[in-house]
Parts: structure tokens; C-alpha cells; sequence
């Protein structure tokens, strides 16, 4: 059998697997009926979003905004209480928060921290955003002003910062190693970013493609990046799908 057959039967096969995974991921879903009194534990895997008076989250698929007090953060493992309805937790009571979130979360908040202490309110909320994408300093009188000015993309952590982050570790490393080593470092060092910047959907695709990339150079193969993108959101859809 030529290998033209093979790949055409591999590529059958994933695509089979892939809208399988699809299916059984939504008719797994818990579909609680409006008014349902639910109690969630979960980590939160995002930054939270804050307003005036209150934060804005999502724990197992559902939208929740809790009071501005005690603060949430990336990291934290809540056990939240609340009532279903139309994908939201309405009247939404925090029971438990658990700050333990270990080293990685732990530097993250120690980094937005000093940029605090170091920086005026807004210029700290900008620069933590842009470096590691962080929302947590953005306040709604600032957040309208970017989004006025048409600038509101800045304070976002994107596929740029996962370049940089690779770019600078091979050019420092390759000074005292070998590629094949440096390219390790690399890989290692834009995962370990993305866990710090909050695992946003533009740090995990740009993320994945610079793995596959690092990965075709280290096999000797030549990669397209439409291919690599296409294969990506089939990866990102088939662990997440929503």
C-alpha cells in the first residue's frame, strides 16, 4: 500500500474521532434545569473580570458575577452556590475560597504586585496586562477609555508575547548549547508562560502552533503554517469545544 492511501486513512480516522469527541463532549453536558440550586467547585482557570461593584467569572460553563470582596484570581479554587438560569448563576454565594495555588500562580501575583508597588493604578493595570494578561487592575473608567480609543487589544496577553518569550530564550541559549537543546528550553519556556499569562485562547493557539513548529525544525521537516493553524483549532476543539 503507497503512502498517499495511509495518510488519506489516517486523516479519515481523525476526522472521525474529532466530530466523535464533539458529540459525546455536548451530550455529556449537565443540563440543569432554570432553577436548580447548584453548588460548584472548580479552579478558576481565567482572570476575573472587574467592575464597580462586582467580579465576573465562569466555573463549569456557567457565568457568574460575585461581589467586588473578597477578590478572586487566577488560581483560586472556589465553591461557589447559586441558581440556575440561562447559563448563569444567579444569586451566586461564595462558600469556600482556597488561595493555595502554588509556585507558578503564586510568582504570577508576585509579578502584578511589583508592578503595583512600582507604577501609578493605570500605567500598572496596562503593563500587567500587556505582559502576562492580566484584567484584574483594569478599572471599568480605564477599560472605557481603551475601549473608546480603540486601543482596548493592548492589555491582552496574544500569540506576539509566546514569540517574544521563544525568541528570547533561543537567542540567549544558543549561545551555550545546542540547538536541539535550546529548541527543549523553548518549548518549555512558551508552556510555562502560558500557565503564568492565564491559559487566554490566543496564548494556547499561538501556544500549540509554536510547539508544532519547534517540533517539525527538531525532526527536520518541512511545515506549513496554514496546516499547523488548521491542526490547532482541531486540537484546542477537541480538548475544549466550548
Amino acid at each position: 500500500m503507497s503512502i498517499r492511501p495511509i495518510r488519506l486513512i489516517g486523516l479519515i480516522s481523525l476526522i472521525i474521532i474529532f466530530f466523535f469527541r464533539i458529540f459525546f463532549y455536548f451530550s455529556c453536558l449537565p443540563n440543569y434545569p432554570t432553577g436548580t440550586k447548584l453548588r460548584i467547585s472548580a479552579r478558576v482557570s481565567s482572570e476575573p473580570v472587574i467592575y464597580s461593584d462586582s467580579q465576573y467569572l465562569k466555573l463549569s460553563g456557567y457565568k457568574i458575577y460575585l461581589p467586588l470582596y473578597p477578590r478572586v484570581y487566577y488560581g483560586d479554587r472556589l465553591v461557589v452556590e447559586g441558581v440556575v438560569e440561562e447559563g448563569k448563576l444567579k444569586k451566586p454565594k461564595l462558600i469556600q475560597i482556597n488561595d493555595k495555588r502554588g509556585i507558578l500562580f503564586t510568582f504570577r501575583q508576585k509579578l502584578i504586585s511589583f508592578y503595583e508597588r512600582s507604577l501609578p493604578a493605570d500605567h500598572s493595570a496596562i503593563v500587567a496586562g500587556v505582559v502576562i494578561g492580566s484584567k484584574s487592575g483594569i478599572g471599568e473608567a480605564l477599560w472605557e477609555k481603551l475601549k473608546n480609543s480603540g486601543t482596548a487589544h493592548i492589555v491582552v496577553a496574544s500569540g506576539m508575547n509566546v514569540s517574544m518569550v521563544s525568541q528570547f530564550l533561543i537567542v540567549s541559549l544558543i549561545v551555550f548549547m545546542p540547538r536541539r537543546k535550546v529548541i527543549v528550553f523553548a518549548l518549555i519556556g512558551i508552556w510555562l508562560y502560558a500557565l503564568i499569562s492565564g491559559f487566554d485562547a490566543p496564548i494556547v493557539r499561538a501556544t500549540v502552533m509554536g510547539s508544532m513548529a519547534f517540533l517539525a525544525v527538531e525532526t527536520g521537516r518541512i511545515y506549513q503554517s496554514l496546516r499547523i493553524l488548521l491542526v490547532t483549532a482541531m486540537m484546542l476543539l477537541f480538548f475544549k469545544p466550548i
